[in-house]
């Protein structure tokens, strides 16, 4: 990877090696390395999805496909998918594969806790008890090794801590006996609170 070269009040793109404002408007922020942005600029990661889109155009209307057929093999190119992305957005290595998730998601539990995992079938996007994708450590990136498969609501809960901070807040959370003020999903996550901490 190329060195990012500040040159005063400009950054040097470390793909088509020009000379831009060190602004949102050149660059996206990334906070995770000590100049705060990402490379390449702008305009060349617009360059770089559309060929990536170009590339991939067959193969990503089928995972699409299949995700509307609401199938095991769906779910796991979805979240292939989203991983992807998300590698993408925070500049970490994502190299796990299909295969790997679907041999995650088989046995239908949580890695974590042990509780079955379920699709969300309310509206868009994942709920408590969804299953996901979890970074035992954040900075390595979707590798094998370093992913495990966890119910949706303890990944939130979890954020970029470890297993202990994530043990600590379910215990307290179990603790609280505090209902989710009519939040379907917050008293979903509280259950599931109560029922993993009763095995810990």
């Amino acid at each position: 990877m190329r060195k990012i070269r500040k040159l005063g009040d400009v950054v040097a793109c470390t793909k088509c090696g020009a000379a831009k404002p060190w602004t949102a408007d050149y660059f996206r922020r990334n906070t995770r390395n000590a100049v705060g942005i990402s490379m390449p600029c702008q305009d060349c990661a617009r360059e770089e999805r559309r060929a990536y889109d170009a590339a991939h155009r067959e193969e990503r209307r089928a995972w699409h496909a299949a995700a509307r057929n609401n199938t095991l093999v769906g779910l796991a190119q979805t979240m292939l998918d989203s991983a992807k992305k998300r590698a993408r957005r925070e500049n970490v290595p994502c190299t796990i594969t299909y295969d790997e998730i679907i041999t995650m998601l088989k046995p239908g539990i949580c890695s974590l806790s042990g509780i079955a995992w379920r699709r969300h079938q309310g509206n868009k996007g994942p709920g408590p008890y969804s299953p996901t994708l979890d970074r035992i450590v954040g900075d390595l990136g979707y590798v094998v090794g370093n992913v495990r498969l966890i119910l949706c609501s303890l990944n939130t809960i979890k954020r970029d801590g470890t297993d202990a901070d994530l043990r600590a807040r379910v215990r307290r959370i179990s603790d609280t006996g505090r209902r989710g003020n009519g939040n379907p999903a917050a008293d979903e996550t509280r259950t599931i609170c109560q029922l993993w901490a009763a095995t810990l």
